[in-house]
């Protein structure tokens, strides 16, 4: 149960926090600079860093969690 509250914590704040984020580039980066054909590419780049900085702090904050949730075996000593 543990790992599935811990779980959706982390994929609600992506799909909270990354929207509003990309909102904020596009309207006030891209489309200033008329540059809108990358929305794509920058879309999946704050998506991607999001996910990767959720992931370094879930390490920090819960390395119990982040053993179960990771692909990779850990060993926490």
């Amino acid at each position: 149960m543990e790992t599935a509250v811990g779980m959706s914590i982390t994929f609600t704040a992506v799909m909270i926090i990354s929207p509003a984020l990309s909102w904020l580039i596009f309207n006030h980066v891209m489309v200033p600079l008329d540059i809108t054909f990358l929305k794509i590419i920058v879309f999946i780049g704050v998506v991607a860093g999001f996910v990767q900085a959720s992931d370094t702090i879930m390490r920090k904050v819960s390395p119990v969690l982040y053993c179960k949730l990771g692909i990779y075996p850990c060993c926490l000593t």
